[in-house]
């Protein structure tokens, strides 16, 4: 995976699919380069991943993930039920 981290949030429902999104992204603002939707076919469990370069972890990396889903999302992405993120350079 090279200098990539991986950020996992899960929710309670898919609910982007509820507001019509598809829950896939491409961003340049924020830490998140790419989103994408990790829910299953009927939206559970419910989750939204994305990459970030390595480079973008430091202190407030979270809160600019929950920020950046928020803008993309909406803000109910603001407050997944925990936000797991993988350094796979580390």
């Amino acid at each position: 995976m090279g200098a990539v981290v991986k950020a996992v949030a899960p929710y309670p429902s898919a609910f982007w699919r509820e507001s019509g999104l598809a829950g896939a992204a491409f961003s340049r603002t924020g830490p998140l380069q790419e989103v994408h939707d990790m829910s299953g076919p009927d939206g559970r469990p419910a989750a939204l991943f994305g990459f970030a370069q390595a480079r973008t972890i430091r202190p407030g990396f979270d809160q600019a993930v929950r920020a950046q889903l928020a803008q993309l999302f909406g803000p109910a992405a603001a407050t997944p039920d925990a936000l797991y993120v993988q350094d796979w350079s580390a």
